[in-house]
């Protein structure tokens, strides 16, 4: 790893900016975070939170963050209708329909360049889980994984781990 590396974070879109809640009135109360609203993002309607997104632009700061997402080049939609800006989105094939192949994109990034990272995802830690338990993933940087409520998408409990672990690993950045 190289060091000083500056941290990546990965992140889904689905369950984790766009929270998949019919009740937008409760996701104050779950998440800590408020200003939550509706809009159409192509044919999908999406709910998000300004401070979520407010809270994610201080991260940029000192850490790397890149789509990993099943939307894909589509994240440029994304990012037109809503005020977020990523440094840039993860490509991947996917051919095995047990899981969307997230998991190898990342092992790709992390064998070409590692560096600690944040991997925020609201379904897939499952699969990373079973094929660490199994012993089939590379010895990877030091990394955590954050899985929001699919329902209610980030928290502030979610952040403060983030800024804890940027915290420790961010370097004289």
């Amino acid at each position: 790893m190289t060091e000083n590396a500056r941290p990546i974070i990965y992140l889904d879109f689905d369950g984790v900016l766009n929270a998949i809640s019919t009740g937008v009135t409760q996701l104050p109360r779950i998440t800590g975070f408020g200003g939550y609203r509706r809009v159409k993002v192509s044919s999908y309607t999406v709910t998000w939170s300004r401070e979520v997104l407010d809270r994610l632009r201080l991260l940029q700061d000192i850490a790397d963050i890149h789509w990993l997402s099943t939307w894909r080049a589509d994240t440029a939609i994304i990012e037109r209708e809503l005020p977020v800006k990523l440094d840039g989105w993860f490509d991947f094939q996917n051919d095995d329909l047990s899981h969307s192949g997230k998991l190898e994109a990342l092992l790709i990034d992390q064998a070409e360049a590692p560096r600690p990272f944040i991997w925020v995802d609201d379904e897939e830690h499952s699969y990373y889980r079973a094929a660490h338990r199994d012993g089939l993933l590379p010895e990877l940087a030091e990394h955590l994984l954050i899985e929001p409520s699919t329902f209610a998408g980030l928290s502030v409990g979610n952040f403060e781990l983030m800024e804890d672990f940027l915290s420790r690993h961010s370097g004289a950045q």
